[in-house]
């Protein structure tokens, strides 16, 4: 038989701020219906510190990206992050346009070795557009494209003149790998 035990040695310490802004103002529709609305929501990363040993070192990850889940950050740890969306509600429909904005960062590498090579990650944006009309009190079509310019995955771990040309998705799942697709639904209430 084996017995394994699990001991948390390290430490994680996180700040930061999560903001988000709902608004909506009446617009024509039909009948008395209809609405312009955005949802904005913001997060701030102030600081991502791990110290993977007790005495160990403390490094900041905060505006890194480029380590799985499974080891420190533990993901993606971008300075901020923006997700917004701006919709049209006309009564028994909508449509609306979101988008999310991740800014610049850091190769992961970079927050334990400040002398690594590693190329910054650039800026990304995906915009999504969805729209929904119920057709009765029955049912409901939706649909919509995400991805809607077909963004490509940014190159991570691009080192200057050693791997100009190479470079991996981010493990993290930070950038979208599927690229352009559509999907369309029914609900249909009983």
């Amino acid at each position: 038989s084996t017995t394994a035990s699990f001991e948390n040695l390290g430490m994680i310490s996180t700040a930061g701020l999560d903001a988000q802004l709902d608004w909506s103002i009446p617009a024509p529709g039909f009948g008395d219906q209809g609405a312009v609305f955005t949802n904005i929501l913001f997060n701030w990363l102030d600081k991502y510190e791990v110290q993977n040993n007790p005495g160990g070192p403390v490094f900041d990850y905060a505006g890194s990206v480029g380590s799985t889940i499974f080891v420190p950050p533990y993901g993606p740890q971008h300075q901020w992050r923006l997700n917004s969306t701006l919709g049209y509600d006309f009564g028994p429909g909508s449509v609306s346009l979101n988008w999310r904005h991740l800014p610049s960062a850091h190769h992961v590498a970079r927050a334990t070795n400040p002398s690594a090579r590693q190329e910054d990650i650039g800026s990304y944006d995906i915009f999504d557009l969805s729209a929904s009309y119920r057709i009765n009190q029955m049912l409901e079509v939706r649909g919509g494209v995400e991805n809607l310019f077909d963004r490509e995955p940014n190159i991570f771990g691009r080192i200057p003149g050693v791997t100009n040309a190479i470079g991996d998705p981010e493990p993290g799942g930070t950038f979208d790998v599927i690229g352009r697709r559509f999907y369309l639904g029914v609900k249909a209430d009983f």
